[in-house]
């Protein structure tokens, strides 16, 4: 199976761009063949249609939290919402979380999904710090045009599947809760150090039940985007190997595992009960 693990941003550049890292799934190994960074949204949409089978974990939010749907107004169901966002201006958007916010009383302005908690992922309404809102913006509504997959929450083509990734929840059971990505000039050798060990334990025995080989070079990028982008393919391939990428997604082999309206992420940090849940940011 071809896994493809895409680190996300909401305005890629050639300064910023999105990290992809392509891995061939076989056996008990993932392996990296290839990573590339992608400047446009056109050629990240090239990709989406890539000919299939393939299974991708994309770093961005699929969903809100219910209460925020139903508190902003719009669809329910995730072709329905996507729909919706794809028709939607960007300044419309912007300006209708914007007036939710306001109306909001303290502490309630931003809603997290029970994943979200589970993970310690930021409220997917949050549009500035992290602007996860805005990659969900971009990248939900590409997803539904092109007619991918959503195991579990959309019917599209079997053959080209996408589900929902998050490296930093992956990276904390790996090395830890330490800064692994850009800071200061006299932590980038410890940082690059954290990054190195992080390919050396996939490698290893780990929490995914699969070896993973891939080039030490990921390590070098100091944003740490490259080797966020394994990250989302070795989530995505984990939800490949436990059968959670069916139509039906995880409810397929654990009853009542993840909520409909509000998605699923590939990691076992949202399923486990004997994980402790870290603080939201």
């Amino acid at each position: 199976m071809m896994i493809f693990g895409f680190d996300f941003t909401s305005s890629p550049s050639k300064q910023k761009p999105i990290s992809l890292c392509v891995c061939e799934f076989q056996g008990a190994t993932l392996t990296c063949i290839g990573y590339y960074r992608i400047a446009t949204f056109n050629e990240f949409e090239a990709w989406l249609y890539s000919a299939g089978p393939w299974v991708a974990g994309f770093d961005f939010p699929f969903s809100y939290a219910k209460d925020f749907v139903s508190g902003i107004g719009w669809p329910t169901g995730w072709g329905n919402l996507a729909k919706e966002l794809n028709a939607m201006p960007k300044q419309t958007y912007l300006d209708d979380i914007a007036a939710f916010r306001a109306r909001q009383p303290e502490g309630e302005k931003h809603l997290f999904r029970r994943l979200d908690r589970l993970t310690g992922g930021a409220s997917p309404n949050n549009v500035i710090n992290p602007p996860v809102g805005r990659m969900l913006f971009e990248g939900v509504p590409r997803l539904w045009e092109a007619g991918v997959g959503v195991p579990g929450l959309h019917a599209g083509d079997e053959r080209r599947l996408a589900v929902e990734a998050y490296p930093a929840v992956a990276m904390k059971n790996l090395i830890g809760t330490t800064a692994y990505k850009d800071g200061p000039t006299e932590e980038a050798v410890p940082r690059r150090s954290l990054r190195r060990e992080a390919i050396r334990r996939l490698a290893a025995d780990n929490r995914f039940g699969f070896r993973v080989d891939a080039p030490k070079e990921l390590a070098e990028d100091r944003a740490g985007d490259d080797i966020d982008g394994l990250i989302c393919a070795v989530q995505a391939a984990w939800a490949f190997l436990q059968g959670m990428t069916g139509p039906d997604g995880p409810n397929a082999v654990r009853a009542g595992a993840f909520d409909t309206a509000e998605g699923w992420i590939a990691d076992p940090a949202a399923f486990s009960p004997e994980w402790e849940p870290v603080p939201a940011q």
